[in-house]
């Protein structure tokens, strides 16, 4: 199994480039990978002082400083010890990754006994298990938060694509009120068009009306007056005739009656010519101040719709008799 540690090596007699390499780039170390060389007096010296002071990181809970000098030690001295308290040094700053790997690495060191072997594995399965849960509970924090992300994802997704549909629906909307009222605007012109227009043919067929009234209407309506005058005149002068002639004899008789016959036939006629003469002036007179023609007796009623002045719609009722 890999061990990696954060070692600085340190001045040594006991192959440090090859040991340095190991450690540094966190090669794979077999127990066998160190040399066989025993350590000196003077490298064994350098181990005790580096593990002292490993133990006071210890206890000041510098755990991480003490698993590296735990290290440097055992590079000098080859002390299995070093090795399982680096791990254990590890283990306490929960740096577990490293303190499985240096446990195992423990395991295989040739001067471990039995009973350290089955210590450590035991120390090393029990982390393995801590270190799988906390694997597999990262995982799962990991895929709960990828799957919050996806469906927030979804969600904004969604929200962005109703809002989208909103706007389309709203653009939409707006769409159909300005057509509807653009297509209002043009109705009501055309019918405010129409309106001037039958105006207009109404003003000119009054103008025409006016125009077809013949003289001879107003000549024939007083050349009537004039004569039922005249008539009425000559009735009421036979009349006073009638009243001064004395009815005395035959002939007496005859003349009253035919005064009377003739006052009858003027007052006739004078009435005949009052009656024409009305009946003229009143066909002229409808002609001259009728406001249109006759119709076909039908009514009819329009609305006409003009934009207002606060940009509404101004409905007026149009009726036509």
């Amino acid at each position: 199994m890999p061990i990696v540690v954060d070692v600085v090596v340190r001045r040594c007699g006991l192959a440090p480039l090859m040991l340095a390499s190991c450690l540094a780039f966190g090669l794979t170390m077999s127990p066998m990978s160190l040399p066989a060389e025993e350590p000196t007096e003077a490298e064994l010296g350098r181990a005790e002082a580096l593990a002292t002071e490993a133990r006071m990181f210890f206890k000041s809970k510098l755990y991480k400083d003490a698993a590296i000098q735990f290290m440097e030690a055992f590079a000098l001295s080859r002390r299995p010890a070093l090795v399982y308290n680096a791990a254990r040094a590890y283990e306490e700053g929960g740096m577990l990754d490293k303190s499985v790997a240096l446990f195992g690495h423990y395991e295989r060191l040739p001067d471990v006994d039995e009973d350290g072997r089955k210590a450590a594995a035991k120390r090393r399965l029990a982390l393995s298990a801590i270190v799988d849960k906390r694997r597999a509970e990262e995982k799962a924090r990991q895929d709960d938060k990828a799957k919050q992300e996806e469906a927030a994802k979804r969600r904004a997704a969604a929200a962005a694509a109703r809002k989208e549909r909103e706007h389309k629906a709203r653009l939409e909307d707006d769409r159909k009120r300005a057509a509807a009222a653009q297509a209002a605007i043009r109705a009501a012109a055309e019918r405010h068009h129409a309106e001037l227009k039958r105006q207009e043919q109404l003003r000119l067929r009054q103008e025409r009306a006016r125009e077809r009234v013949p003289i001879w209407r107003t000549v024939g309506a007083g050349t009537a007056f004039v004569a039922g005058g005249v008539f009425y005149l000559q009735a009421l002068d036979l009349a006073g005739q009638m009243s001064a002639a004395e009815v005395k004899g035959e002939d007496a008789k005859a003349s009253y009656q035919q005064l009377e016959s003739d006052a009858r036939l003027w007052q006739g006629l004078a009435i005949g010519a009052a009656v024409v003469g009305v009946g003229v002036g009143a066909w002229a007179a409808w002609d001259w101040l009728a406001d249109e023609p006759a119709t076909s007796g039908k009514s009819s009623a329009s609305w006409i719709v003009m934009p207002a002045s606060d940009g509404g719609v101004r409905w007026t009722l149009h009726l036509h008799y």
